[in-house]
């Protein structure tokens, strides 16, 4: 059960920091763009 858990935080942080980092490459895409 703990194992369990331990793999669904490692994802959901997983998904957080690839959600933060392709944000931050947007913006900077689109502030080159400006």
């Amino acid at each position: 059960m703990k194992t369990r858990l331990f793999i669904i935080a490692f994802f959901l942080f997983n998904s957080i920091l690839f959600a933060q980092s392709k944000f931050t490459l947007g913006f900077d895409l689109s502030e080159q763009f400006m």
